[in-house]
């Protein structure tokens, strides 16, 4: 027994025993230590983190918040809003709330500063027609406007005549060549009223009032001012003058009124 026990105190001892112990003590904390950090470093890279919400952000606060957060910013296109402040973010991918990996980019869409240029439609195939030009118009994102309204008896009601852009007239030779403006903006229309009808003066004299009354009913026309001063009965009267003389040159509009003046007797120069 104490044979073994010096033997053993002997082993212990040993220098090239002591310095192999050591040895697999320090590979043991090693190998610990490594596992922990990989096991570490392992954890981290598959953290994810939840995209931050950019949009309706000015594009340079958006970077800004982008870089402390780990992400980077990337604009993709840009379009232009009428009444928007250009640099927004308009839309971005992935969307809010969506959870990545760090340094993950963000594709983003903005406003733009210049508008866009549109080619105003012509008036070929009908569009000279005000309501089916302002569709057309409005769908480019330009608005149209009614300029003013003419008399015109060559045109239909609600043609288009003239185009302005501004103190710019533009001309439908112009429209042809394929005119540009910028997004967003307004066209003026000067289009045509609905015309007045104009008809044959009615033959008036040597009529009574009745007989009077009906033909300009029947003309769409209307008594006027009638002066009685020469007769006692108007009812047997007869018209010698008219405000408006007969004539089938002179024209008179529809709805009008004529006054006219009776005397009792017919007068002689009636048919």
């Amino acid at each position: 027994m104490a044979s073994f026990f010096h033997r053993l105190v002997a082993l212990v001892t040993n220098k090239i025993f002591i310095k192999n112990i050591i040895g697999m003590v320090v590979t043991i904390f090693l190998l610990i230590y490594a596992t922990l950090w990989v096991l570490d470093f392992y954890t981290n890279h598959g953290t994810s983190y939840e995209i931050t919400d950019f949009e309706d952000m000015n594009l340079d606060e958006a970077k800004e918040m982008a870089d402390k957060n780990g992400f980077k910013l990337v604009v993709t296109d840009s379009i232009y809003l009428e009444g928007k402040d250009p640099n927004i973010v308009l839309q971005q991918n992935p969307k809010p709330g969506v959870k990545v990996k760090k340094d993950r980019a963000v594709y983003v869409t903005t406003t733009k500063v210049v508008p866009d240029l549109v080619i105003l439609p012509t008036m070929a195939g009908g569009n000279d027609n005000y309501d089916l030009y302002n569709k057309k118009l409005n769908a480019l994102g330009i608005h149209g406007k009614i300029k003013s309204k003419v008399s015109n008896f060559k045109y239909a009601e609600n043609t288009i005549v003239e185009v302005w852009f501004g103190k710019e007239r533009i001309t439908f030779s112009e429209l042809k060549k394929e005119k540009q403006i910028p997004k967003g903006s307004t066209i003026e229309c000067v289009i045509t009223k609905k015309s007045v009808d104009y008809i044959d003066v009615p033959n008036l004299k040597c009529r009574t009032l009745n007989e009077a009354d009906f033909i300009l009913n029947s003309y769409g026309l209307k008594l006027g001012k009638i002066d009685k001063s020469n007769v006692d009965n108007e009812n047997i009267a007869f018209i010698s003058w008219q405000s408006q003389p007969a004539s089938s040159v002179d024209k008179i509009a529809v709805g009008a009124s004529i006054n006219v003046t009776l005397v009792s007797e017919k007068p002689k120069d009636c048919n």
